[in-house]
């Protein structure tokens, strides 16, 4: 479960659209994606941004990925400071700016940071 080589492969995967997200893994990825995210982490926050900042990737998987990187700060591996920075900057990079999931994952995320 905690094989780190899994994390980007898992992040373009998670960046496919949402039908083939459902065909490939169905419902329940969006109950379990963040978890298995947090626990493949490498130390790298920049795919988690990619997924959650990406527009065109599922709603609900990208307020997944907010949670994540508060996860993973929350158990140490990853700067608190830098977490800050990175949900602040968001703040302005998410698109869109309108009704998403997204913010609700953005909003736990600055919750527990």
């Amino acid at each position: 479960m905690q094989e780190k080589t899994a994390y980007r492969p898992l992040t373009c995967l998670l960046r496919l659209p949402t039908h083939e997200i459902d065909t490939i893994f169905g419902d329940g990825i969006t109950s379990t994606s963040h978890r298995v995210m947090a626990a493949v982490f490498d130390g790298d926050p920049a795919p988690l941004c990619e997924i959650f900042l990406d527009p065109r990737a599922d709603q609900f998987i990208r307020s997944r990925m907010c949670e994540a990187v508060a996860m993973v700060t929350l158990q140490g591996e990853l700067d608190r400071a830098l977490t800050s920075r990175i949900l602040r900057d968001a703040f302005m990079e998410i698109r869109p700016q309108a009704e998403n999931f997204v913010w609700f994952g953005w909003q736990s995320a600055i919750a527990s940071d």
